[in-house]
């Protein structure tokens, strides 16, 4: 069985936010505005579905357990299932996931700041997240990768905690592993052959292309479709 991923940011044509903390789902939807995709992780949180507005990655925005994934990521979809259980839709599917979703309101932006003078709120977790994203391929291990991470927080003239920099290391070696680390001109693309075009509606395809794009950091190896999504599209 495969599990599905969808890519964030423009290259995925979708922005998620990642609230880890139920109780904040209605304050999100409040504050970035209702989206008709709302899907339940396994660990019990939400993820919202946005379409892409060239949104920058912010993790723990002011302090919560709110992330915003726009470019450099990937999330899965229900129809996948982790050591921790599944991912379900708590509203929308699969091909509301293809379709015309709204823009985030009120993106909270960075305050800008270089290494030296960031501290809490200056945006540290999403400076040290693209650092690492530029470096991971050149490190041989994680441990090295961890390593570089320390040194690299220790810039910042207020570190980040230990753990937390390790958690944003590890996010990026996993990224490593699964072959789906993106950078700045690694741009998918892909061939769609006439046939498949016209079995495909406008919707359709555009989620056929995208979990194309998903696969296509994996040398464009073949993908599969979990059997509920092959039933959405009538397989």
């Amino acid at each position: 069985d495969a599990n599905i991923a969808l890519l964030d940011g423009t290259r995925g044509g979708l922005t998620r936010v990642d609230i880890d903390d139920s109780k904040l789902l209605d304050e999100c939807l409040g504050r970035f505005g209702h989206t008709p995709v709302i899907t339940k992780t396994p660990s019990g949180g939400f993820h919202l579905f946005y379409r892409s507005n060239g949104e920058k990655r912010m993790l723990h925005v002011e302090g919560k357990k709110i992330d915003i994934l726009g470019s450099g990521g990937y999330g899965l979809v229900p129809g996948s299932m982790t050591d921790a259980g599944t991912y379900q839709f708590i509203e929308g599917s699969l091909i509301d996931l293809g379709g015309n979703l709204p823009y985030m309101k009120a993106v909270p932006q960075p305050r800008p700041g270089v290494p030296g003078q960031m501290r809490a709120g200056d945006g540290r977790n999403t400076s040290l997240f693209d650092a690492l994203r530029s470096e991971a391929r050149q490190c041989k291990d994680e441990a090295e990768l961890v390593a570089l991470a320390n040194t690299l927080n220790n810039n910042f003239a207020e570190p980040l905690p230990a753990s937390e920099v390790r958690r944003i290391a590890g996010s990026v070696w996993h990224y490593v592993q699964e072959d789906l680390l993106l950078v700045k001109g690694c741009e998918a693309s892909t061939l769609i052959s006439k046939p498949m075009y016209d079995l495909l509606n406008d919707k359709e395809l555009k989620l056929f292309l995208g979990l194309t794009f998903a696969h296509a950091a994996k040398g464009n190896a073949p993908f599969v479709l979990a059997q509920q999504a092959a039933k959405t599209f009538g397989m």
